[in-house]
């Protein structure tokens, strides 16, 4: 599992370059690997419940829901590279003199740089957050257990993006704009995470086993 810039490496080597404090990928590109791996689960769910259907019949909205998270897979290991990417500027620049005016200057921008794909994860995973609750609520009873993976994991890469976006804004000195950032992730969580936390209620409701 790895985006184009680890196409040859394993699961292992991509973790082991995560662990090494001086190397890159960084967190951005673990909450996106998450983000991967919780497209994928919810896809297993979505086609699981379309083997289910009756044959001959078609759910427009179970279609919709399995094209959109095929798109996102493949999208969120390219949001790994770019999570590189983003984060290089910000490591070069915070690891320079910064009592040179030019290096405070280019730090600042990197920063901006660097909060853009938590950002852009941030709102993916509201995106994306519908078609898990729908699978949560219509989905296949035999894959309710993925699907309630795909909701947590979801809520993780929100946790986990918003904190990023946290620590960018701190070293901000633009405080308008690092209030503006901060605001957007707070009205995220707000919008976001009672209806994710709403669809893991209706699947332990599923799940309940009956007395006898």
């Amino acid at each position: 599992m790895a985006s184009k810039l680890y196409a040859d490496n394993t699961v292992r080597d991509f973790t082991k370059a995560v662990a090494d404090p001086e190397g890159m990928p960084q967190g951005i590109s673990v909450l996106a690997a998450s983000a991967a791996g919780m497209t994928a689960i919810a896809l297993r769910a979505a086609l699981i419940s379309k083997k289910e259907r009756p044959e001959g019949t078609k759910d427009e909205q179970l279609e919709e829901c399995i094209k959109v998270l095929e798109l996102a897979r493949g999208n969120m290991l390219y949001l790994m590279d770019d999570g590189i990417r983003a984060e290089q500027p910000y490591k070069k620049y915070a690891a320079s003199d910064l009592t040179n005016t030019e290096n405070v200057e280019h730090f600042q921008a990197s920063l901006r740089v660097a909060n853009t794909i938590p950002t852009d994860l941030m709102y993916k995973m509201q995106d994306l957050s519908r078609y898990l609750i729908y699978l949560a609520e219509e989905g296949s009873q035999e894959a309710l257990d993925d699907t309630a993976i795909a909701l947590q994991l979801c809520k993780s890469v929100l946790h986990g993006a918003r904190a990023v976006i946290l620590a960018r804004a701190q070293k901000m000195t633009d405080d308008i704009f690092a209030m503006t950032i901060r605001r957007e992730a707070e009205i995220l969580f707000q919008e976001t995470l009672p209806k994710i936390d709403a669809a893991l209620d209706t699947v332990e409701e599923r799940l309940k086993r009956e007395d006898p």
